[in-house]
């Protein structure tokens, strides 16, 4: 794993073990055959750490990444996102934004033109080629819970601040209807498990990605980790 985030430790309980077993089975629930899979485990993303972030990528995005992209830093990959967001900038406009200091602002900058992701003509910044440089097509967390429902509907929610989709895992045994009818206002979807299988009970609504700072940070580090393999 790249340095740009970090995973703790899975605690021991019936959710790891829900976990485990739902990894050695997820390509029965999300497939994408044409797409490279990285699976990560509690990952520190945004607020919370998601039990799973199954990540599904187009591996013909790491044509154009150069060792100059493998070096971009947060402060690099924030300004980024904010380039991706609008039209065009220049760096006044992302000082007024985001708050970064011209020196700094001007230094990402000229980093983000070395990893050819952005291109700088007469002072204003364009994202080169969108498609291209955000080749992570889906990013799917799930939060894995035996019960308090509203605890993992809370955080399935705060993880659509990143995610593609958000889903909650939980048995189909403990699935109350308190629970169905707050999942039927909600982004976030379900997953059941049932006699040892697991099915989307609600399929979650789909959030156009990059969602925010957090979903470029999953981009690069898969293309960190994968850059010359």
């Amino acid at each position: 794993m790249s340095d740009l985030f970090w995973s703790r430790k899975a605690r021991v309980g019936p959710e790891n073990d829900m976990v485990n077993e739902f990894l050695e089975q997820y390509r029965t629930v999300f497939n994408y055959s044409d797409l490279t899979t990285s699976i990560y485990t509690e990952p520190c993303l945004g607020a919370g750490f998601p039990d799973v972030l199954l990540v599904f990528w187009d591996r013909s995005g790491l044509v154009r990444w150069n060792g100059a992209r493998q070096s971009l830093t947060k402060t690099d990959i924030k300004i980024l996102h904010f380039i991706a967001q609008s039209s065009a900038v220049n760096d006044q406009s992302i000082n007024e934004r985001l708050g970064f200091g011209l020196t700094r602002i001007r230094k990402s900058l000229k980093a983000l033109e070395m990893a050819e992701v952005v291109t700088i003509t007469d002072g204003v910044a364009t994202i080169h080629d969108l498609s291209k440089a955000f080749f992570v097509k889906n990013i799917i967390s799930i939060e894995a819970k035996i019960g308090n429902w509203r605890t993992a509907l809370l955080q399935a929610q705060m993880n659509q601040l990143f995610a593609s989709e958000s889903y909650v895992m939980m048995p189909k045994s403990n699935i109350s209807q308190n629970f169905s009818a707050a999942l039927t206002d909600s982004m976030a979807g379900l997953v059941e498990f049932t006699d040892n299988r697991f099915s989307i009970g609600k399929a979650a609504r789909l959030n156009p990605i990059p969602a925010s700072y957090s979903s470029w940070i999953v981009n690069e580090s898969i293309g960190r980790d994968a850059f010359g393999v």
